[in-house]
């Protein structure tokens, strides 16, 4: 079995209730229309990177989930302050069924990171597509494929952005991850610090849209 990458795949299928163009400008991604697809769309979490792919065309976004699903009628737009269903979308359906859980659509704030529009989707050629709403991306070729189109580039986290994160999670295990580097500090001549999983914006498209 291969291990899970991290990363997530989630299709932005496009017809009279959603729209790719919705997505990429008000930051979100969406499912519903049926309780299989609304529980699949609430499998992502605070934090989780993903990348968007547009049935038929391509993958065109990669975003870290900033809120977690919530029915359409209660999605308010990240930066505007406006309820999403109350602002002008190219999907004439996107807001059917507000009040019934389980026929609406189900929203996830994105803060995307990369985004392409649909005629400059990426396609790798002779692999298999995912045809879930959500799942894992556990497919290496498409994994390093997907990070070099994307931006998903690895660097080096410093100490003093390891102890921000860490404090902010748990300010106890900062304290003792600190007197442990100390004691180290004084048995070993230097310390190394890891590369990690590190996002960037590439310069290009906008990630808010066109």
């Amino acid at each position: 079995m291969r291990a899970h990458s991290k990363y997530w795949f989630a299709n932005v299928g496009e017809g009279a209730h959603r729209n790719w163009d919705d997505n990429r400008k008000y930051g979100f991604v969406s499912a519903g229309g049926g309780t299989q697809f609304a529980r699949a769309i609430q499998r992502l979490r605070i934090g989780d990177k993903f990348f968007a792919y547009l049935s038929g065309v391509g993958y065109v976004g990669y975003g870290e989930v900033t809120q977690e699903a919530v029915m359409i009628r209660d999605f308010v737009v990240d930066g505007v302050g406006k309820k999403l269903l109350e602002l002008p979308l190219k999907s004439p359906n996107a807001g059917v069924h507000p009040d019934n859980p389980d026929l609406c659509e189900w929203v996830v704030q994105v803060h995307w990171l990369k985004t392409f529009p649909r005629e400059k989707a990426r396609f790798l050629r002779g692999v298999p597509v995912y045809r879930n709403v959500v799942c894992k991306l556990n497919n290496p070729k498409t994994v390093d494929f997907l990070k070099r189109e994307f931006g998903a580039v690895r660097s080096k986290t410093s100490e003093e952005e390891f102890f921000i994160k860490l404090t902010a999670k748990s300010p106890v295990a900062a304290d003792v991850a600190r007197k442990l580097l100390n004691w180290s500090r004084q048995y070993f001549t230097s310390v190394e610090w890891k590369a990690e999983e590190c996002d960037r914006q590439i310069p290009g498209d906008s990630a808010r849209g066109p």
